[in-house]
Protein backbone atom coordinates (compact mmCIF):
# COMPACT_ATOMS: atom_id res chain seq x y z
CA UNK A 1 0.00 0.00 0.00
CA UNK A 2 2.77 2.72 0.84
CA UNK A 3 4.78 1.61 -2.43
CA UNK A 4 1.41 2.64 -4.33
CA UNK A 5 0.63 5.70 -2.55
CA UNK A 6 4.61 6.42 -2.87
CA UNK A 7 4.30 6.15 -6.39
CA UNK A 8 0.57 6.51 -7.15
CA UNK A 9 0.23 8.30 -11.13
CA UNK A 10 -2.12 11.17 -11.75
CA UNK A 11 -4.15 11.93 -14.64
CA UNK A 12 -1.15 13.27 -16.67
CA UNK A 13 0.89 10.49 -16.40
CA UNK A 14 3.53 11.52 -14.04
CA UNK A 15 4.30 10.46 -10.80
CA UNK A 16 2.96 12.28 -7.51
CA UNK A 17 4.46 11.89 -3.93
CA UNK A 18 2.43 11.20 -0.85
CA UNK A 19 3.87 14.15 1.81
CA UNK A 20 4.23 13.70 4.58
CA UNK A 21 2.35 15.65 7.45
CA UNK A 22 4.48 17.87 9.64
CA UNK A 23 5.21 16.89 12.96
CA UNK A 24 4.11 18.69 15.90
CA UNK A 25 6.98 19.39 18.70
CA UNK A 26 5.95 17.62 21.74
CA UNK A 27 6.75 17.99 25.03
CA UNK A 28 10.09 16.64 26.98
CA UNK A 29 10.20 13.38 28.57
CA UNK A 30 13.36 11.89 29.03
CA UNK A 31 15.23 12.71 32.26
CA UNK A 32 17.25 10.20 34.26
CA UNK A 33 16.19 6.72 35.00
CA UNK A 34 14.58 6.61 38.60
CA UNK A 35 16.38 3.49 40.84
CA UNK A 36 14.11 1.14 42.39
CA UNK A 37 14.35 0.50 45.97
CA UNK A 38 15.58 -3.29 45.48
CA UNK A 39 18.38 -2.07 43.36
CA UNK A 40 19.79 -0.21 46.21
CA UNK A 41 19.53 -3.17 48.25
CA UNK A 42 21.11 -5.51 45.89
CA UNK A 43 23.81 -2.70 45.39
CA UNK A 44 24.89 -2.99 49.32
CA UNK A 45 24.26 -6.41 49.01
CA UNK A 46 25.86 -7.95 46.16
CA UNK A 47 29.72 -8.42 47.59
CA UNK A 48 28.95 -9.38 50.85
CA UNK A 49 26.79 -12.44 48.91
CA UNK A 50 29.72 -13.19 46.56
CA UNK A 51 31.47 -13.55 49.84
CA UNK A 52 28.44 -16.05 51.28
CA UNK A 53 28.68 -17.99 48.61
CA UNK A 54 32.89 -18.10 48.31
CA UNK A 55 32.57 -19.34 51.84
CA UNK A 56 29.94 -22.07 51.00
CA UNK A 57 32.45 -23.66 48.93
CA UNK A 58 31.76 -21.54 45.17
CA UNK A 59 35.14 -20.58 44.15
CA UNK A 60 33.90 -18.31 41.62
CA UNK A 61 29.88 -17.82 41.77
CA UNK A 62 28.31 -16.58 38.92
CA UNK A 63 25.93 -13.06 38.48
CA UNK A 64 22.31 -15.29 38.18
CA UNK A 65 23.68 -17.09 41.66
CA UNK A 66 24.36 -13.72 43.45
CA UNK A 67 21.29 -11.96 42.18
CA UNK A 68 19.26 -15.70 43.13
CA UNK A 69 20.46 -15.65 47.08
CA UNK A 70 20.24 -11.31 46.72
CA UNK A 71 16.44 -11.31 45.94
CA UNK A 72 15.82 -14.38 48.79
CA UNK A 73 17.14 -11.78 51.08
CA UNK A 74 14.68 -8.73 50.05
CA UNK A 75 12.04 -11.50 50.10
CA UNK A 76 13.12 -11.69 53.78
CA UNK A 77 13.02 -8.23 54.96
CA UNK A 78 10.22 -6.65 56.72
CA UNK A 79 8.12 -3.89 55.59
CA UNK A 80 9.82 -1.42 57.95
CA UNK A 81 13.34 -2.47 56.26
CA UNK A 82 12.31 -2.49 52.93
CA UNK A 83 10.97 1.54 53.47
CA UNK A 84 14.14 2.32 54.48
CA UNK A 85 15.43 1.40 51.47
CA UNK A 86 12.87 3.54 49.62
CA UNK A 87 13.79 6.65 51.14
CA UNK A 88 17.74 5.56 50.16
CA UNK A 89 16.02 5.29 46.81
CA UNK A 90 13.90 8.45 46.79
CA UNK A 91 17.04 10.55 48.01
CA UNK A 92 19.26 9.29 44.76
CA UNK A 93 16.26 10.01 42.74
CA UNK A 94 15.95 13.42 44.04
CA UNK A 95 19.59 13.98 43.49
CA UNK A 96 19.72 12.41 40.14
CA UNK A 97 17.07 15.45 39.46
CA UNK A 98 19.11 18.05 40.40
CA UNK A 99 22.25 16.74 38.40
CA UNK A 100 20.40 16.47 35.54
CA UNK A 101 18.10 19.68 35.54
CA UNK A 102 21.92 21.53 36.47
CA UNK A 103 23.14 19.10 33.03
CA UNK A 104 20.69 21.12 31.19
CA UNK A 105 20.94 24.63 32.53
CA UNK A 106 24.99 24.35 31.97
CA UNK A 107 24.43 23.23 28.22
CA UNK A 108 25.86 20.06 28.66
CA UNK A 109 22.61 17.72 27.69
CA UNK A 110 20.51 19.26 25.30
CA UNK A 111 17.32 18.72 25.22
CA UNK A 112 15.15 16.43 22.60
CA UNK A 113 14.04 13.01 22.04
CA UNK A 114 13.55 10.97 19.55
CA UNK A 115 12.01 13.29 17.55
CA UNK A 116 15.29 14.39 16.77
CA UNK A 117 16.31 12.02 14.45
CA UNK A 118 16.56 12.24 10.79
CA UNK A 119 13.60 10.61 8.84
CA UNK A 120 16.03 9.22 6.21
CA UNK A 121 17.91 7.84 9.01
CA UNK A 122 17.51 4.02 8.63
CA UNK A 123 16.76 2.21 12.13
CA UNK A 124 18.88 -0.20 11.98
CA UNK A 125 18.32 -1.39 16.32
CA UNK A 126 17.70 -5.06 17.20
CA UNK A 127 13.98 -5.64 17.97
CA UNK A 128 13.08 -5.72 21.54
CA UNK A 129 10.63 -8.56 21.26
CA UNK A 130 13.19 -10.60 19.65
CA UNK A 131 16.08 -9.67 22.06
CA UNK A 132 13.60 -10.36 25.04
CA UNK A 133 12.70 -13.98 24.06
CA UNK A 134 16.40 -14.79 23.27
CA UNK A 135 17.15 -13.69 27.39
CA UNK A 136 14.53 -15.62 28.45
CA UNK A 137 15.35 -18.87 26.79
CA UNK A 138 17.31 -19.20 29.91
CA UNK A 139 15.25 -21.36 32.09
CA UNK A 140 16.28 -19.45 35.39
CA UNK A 141 15.28 -15.87 33.59
CA UNK A 142 11.70 -15.64 34.63
CA UNK A 143 10.92 -11.80 33.04
CA UNK A 144 12.91 -9.45 31.79
CA UNK A 145 11.97 -5.69 32.67
CA UNK A 146 12.25 -3.50 29.35
CA UNK A 147 15.31 -1.34 30.96
CA UNK A 148 17.11 -4.38 30.40
CA UNK A 149 16.26 -5.38 27.19
CA UNK A 150 17.15 -2.10 25.96
CA UNK A 151 20.49 -2.44 27.94
CA UNK A 152 21.59 -5.74 25.93
CA UNK A 153 20.27 -4.60 22.49
CA UNK A 154 22.19 -1.43 22.71
CA UNK A 155 25.73 -3.59 23.78
CA UNK A 156 24.58 -5.94 20.96
CA UNK A 157 24.71 -3.39 18.52
CA UNK A 158 27.68 -1.83 19.61
CA UNK A 159 29.27 -5.68 19.40
CA UNK A 160 28.26 -5.81 16.42
CA UNK A 161 29.47 -2.37 14.77
CA UNK A 162 33.00 -2.99 16.39
CA UNK A 163 32.74 -6.24 14.34
CA UNK A 164 31.96 -4.92 10.83
CA UNK A 165 34.42 -1.88 11.61
CA UNK A 166 37.28 -4.15 12.00
CA UNK A 167 36.08 -6.38 9.06
CA UNK A 168 36.28 -3.11 7.02
CA UNK A 169 39.67 -1.87 7.76
CA UNK A 170 40.91 -6.12 6.77
CA UNK A 171 39.09 -5.54 3.54
CA UNK A 172 40.43 -2.20 2.58
CA UNK A 173 43.65 -3.15 3.48
CA UNK A 174 43.68 -5.69 0.03
CA UNK A 175 41.92 -3.53 -1.83
CA UNK A 176 38.63 -5.04 -2.12
CA UNK A 177 35.12 -3.80 -2.11
CA UNK A 178 32.76 -6.93 -0.31
CA UNK A 179 33.57 -7.77 2.98
CA UNK A 180 34.14 -11.99 3.17
CA UNK A 181 34.60 -14.17 5.78
CA UNK A 182 38.33 -14.23 6.23
CA UNK A 183 37.96 -10.22 6.81
CA UNK A 184 35.90 -11.16 9.98
CA UNK A 185 38.21 -14.08 10.99
CA UNK A 186 40.75 -11.77 10.62
CA UNK A 187 39.80 -9.55 12.94
CA UNK A 188 38.59 -12.04 14.94
CA UNK A 189 41.57 -14.08 15.54
CA UNK A 190 44.36 -10.07 15.70
CA UNK A 191 41.93 -9.74 19.24
CA UNK A 192 42.97 -11.97 22.07
CA UNK A 193 39.34 -10.43 23.63
CA UNK A 194 37.29 -12.44 20.76
CA UNK A 195 39.02 -15.20 21.48
CA UNK A 196 35.23 -17.03 22.10
CA UNK A 197 34.77 -16.77 18.75
CA UNK A 198 37.70 -18.26 17.59
CA UNK A 199 35.37 -21.84 17.14
CA UNK A 200 32.89 -20.21 15.75
CA UNK A 201 34.51 -18.36 13.11
CA UNK A 202 36.24 -21.58 12.45
CA UNK A 203 33.10 -24.27 12.15
CA UNK A 204 31.21 -21.22 9.85
CA UNK A 205 34.20 -21.39 7.26
CA UNK A 206 32.89 -20.77 3.50
CA UNK A 207 33.69 -24.73 1.81
CA UNK A 208 35.53 -24.71 -1.36
CA UNK A 209 32.73 -24.39 -3.54
CA UNK A 210 31.36 -21.07 -1.80
CA UNK A 211 34.69 -19.76 -1.86
CA UNK A 212 34.96 -19.99 -5.59
CA UNK A 213 31.54 -18.14 -5.69
CA UNK A 214 32.35 -15.05 -3.41
CA UNK A 215 35.02 -14.62 -5.25
CA UNK A 216 33.11 -14.41 -8.54
CA UNK A 217 30.52 -11.97 -6.93
CA UNK A 218 33.57 -10.30 -5.29
CA UNK A 219 35.15 -9.82 -8.53
CA UNK A 220 31.74 -8.48 -9.78
CA UNK A 221 31.39 -5.41 -7.94
CA UNK A 222 35.02 -4.28 -9.39
CA UNK A 223 36.88 -5.36 -12.49
CA UNK A 224 36.45 -8.67 -13.78
CA UNK A 225 37.24 -11.96 -12.82
CA UNK A 226 41.12 -12.18 -12.90
CA UNK A 227 42.29 -14.59 -15.52
CA UNK A 228 44.91 -17.46 -14.30
CA UNK A 229 48.64 -16.04 -14.72
CA UNK A 230 50.05 -17.37 -18.08
CA UNK A 231 52.39 -20.04 -18.56
CA UNK A 232 56.52 -19.29 -18.80
CA UNK A 233 57.54 -20.17 -22.63
CA UNK A 234 58.40 -23.83 -23.69
CA UNK A 235 56.23 -24.33 -20.43
CA UNK A 236 53.94 -27.64 -21.21
CA UNK A 237 50.50 -28.21 -20.08
CA UNK A 238 49.94 -30.92 -17.32
CA UNK A 239 46.98 -31.88 -19.33
CA UNK A 240 49.03 -32.74 -22.69
CA UNK A 241 50.81 -35.92 -21.10
CA UNK A 242 47.31 -37.44 -20.33
CA UNK A 243 46.17 -36.77 -23.42
CA UNK A 244 49.02 -38.28 -25.06
CA UNK A 245 48.85 -41.65 -22.86
CA UNK A 246 44.71 -41.32 -23.96
CA UNK A 247 45.92 -41.46 -27.59
CA UNK A 248 49.05 -44.32 -27.28
CA UNK A 249 45.69 -46.48 -25.29
CA UNK A 250 43.38 -46.19 -28.11
CA UNK A 251 45.89 -46.70 -30.94
CA UNK A 252 47.03 -49.70 -28.98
Amino acid sequence: RRRAAAHARDSTGTHTRRLRPARTAKPLTMGPKKIAAYLVFAGEMREPTKAELVAEGDAKPGMGDIAKRVGEKWKLLSEDEKAAYKQKAETINAENEREYAAKIASGEIVEGGEDDKDDNEPDLSLPLARVKRIMRLDKEVKNTAVDACRLVSRATELFVESLVEGAFHTMKAQKRKTVKHGDVEHHVLRKPRLEFLHDHVWAMRPTAAQKDKENVEGEADGASPRAPPAAPAGARQVTEFFGRAAEDVSAA
